[in-house]
């Protein structure tokens, strides 16, 4: 029989790889001619990737619910409240900070504002909303892609721990390609020399330091809640207003931005900590209060088995129930039909001792 772990990553590879070809056709648009992005966002890569993890559920024939994607309201609600409070209220932290420390420092970089991304310093609620729908594809992608469609595939396989490190190990090729479309479209074309070498490799080193940590943390968090809400939402928020907040359009990518999102990521890892500790502790506690009644029941089940073994009068006690119940019976007939029928004989006494225990109990409630 062939290992099933030796078609498990062939198969997640393949479509990772067609995922990031087609992330990467939406950031290279602009060098075509046809900017397909949205302030920032990449819809039509994110898009695709969406389409074609649920078109590989489908030729699998794989519910959407079993990559994490579960249409319920107390689960969505739940997942507002958890994914907001781990990347809401961490970046609403360090801008409260950095809001103290321009008004005391008056530095034009810290400039407190709110502002989509490449859209000239414009502020309009159309922006604002297209804005969102990037993210929120974006952020649809990442969780259906690696929190679901990965993880949920390397297991049972795979280890969880296993299965984590290596959706967040793939999950880092995204931020790199977004810095080679940067660089080739010029993004970076204030630096140059050694100072751009050096801009390059520190941006690579936290792109793929900050991603692969912020994946692990949704790991666990998507592990404890069964489903993808709670970490789609913290990566919506966290991309919406860490985008919107920190890095402006005269800042992209810069190391002030660099820096304040690393804070703020620092802060919801550790709010996702404590919640994932927490939902452990009551996770386990009801899996060991449920293994406990299942075992309660197994062993009242072999006691009262025990018991009727060891009893000597159990043949009496069922000729007597039986007897009791084939009278029932005979009542019961002559109330329906009348009382010209004949009653059912009972019968001899030793059929009745030689019934099954599984008669016993079928009839002893007629």
């Amino acid at each position: 029989m062939a290992n099933p772990k030796s078609k498990i990553l062939p198969r997640i590879l393949s479509i990772f790889v067609v995922i990031v070809l087609f992330y990467a056709i939406g950031e290279f648009s602009p060098l075509i001619g046809f900017d397909l992005s949205m302030f920032g966002t990449n819809v039509i890569g994110a898009g695709l990737g969406v389409i074609t993890v649920g078109v590989v559920c489908i030729a699998n024939r794989r519910p959407l619910g079993s990559i994490g994607l579960i249409f319920d309201l107390p689960r969505i609600l739940r997942g507002i409240m958890v994914g907001g409070g781990m990347s809401v209220l961490p970046i609403a932290l360090v801008y409260v900070g950095q809001m103290g420390v321009y008004a005391v420092f008056k530095t034009p970089s810290l400039a407190p504002g709110f502002v989509t991304p490449n859209s000239d310093g414009e502020f309009s609620m159309m922006k604002i909303l297209l804005y969102a729908v990037g993210c929120g594809a974006m952020a649809l992608m990442q969780e259906l892609t690696f929190r679901g469609y990965v993880v949920r595939s390397m297991r049972p396989q795979y280890p969880f721990f296993d299965a984590n490190i290596a959706q967040a190990a793939l999950s880092v090729a995204l931020p790199l390609v977004m810095i080679v479309k940067n660089f080739a479209v010029g993004n970076y074309s204030s630096r140059s020399g050694v100072k751009l070498i050096i801009f390059l490799v520190l941006t690579a080193v936290f792109y793929i330091v900050y991603t692969f940590v912020s994946s692990i943390k949704r790991g666990f968090v998507t592990r404890v809640t069964g489903d993808i809400w709670p970490s789609f939402f913290g990566n919506f928020f966290f991309m919406f207003f860490g985008g919107s907040l920190f890095i402006q359009n005269s800042l992209i990518n810069s190391y002030s931005s660099m820096i304040r999102l690393f804070i703020a990521e620092v802060v919801s890892m550790v709010a996702a900590y404590v919640y994932y500790q927490k939902q452990y502790v009551r996770n386990k506690k009801k899996k060991e209060e449920h293994d406990k009644m299942v075992a309660q029941r197994l062993e009242a089940l072999h006691q009262e088995e025990l018991s009727r073994e060891a009893d000597p009068n159990i043949e009496n006690l069922t000729q007597k129930s039986v007897k009791e119940i084939m009278e029932m019976h005979n009542k019961r007939i002559l109330e329906s039909i009348g009382s010209h029928s004949q009653p059912v004989q009972p019968q001899s006494d030793d059929s009745i001792i030689n019934l099954k225990e599984a008669d016993f109990k079928e009839n002893i409630n007629p």
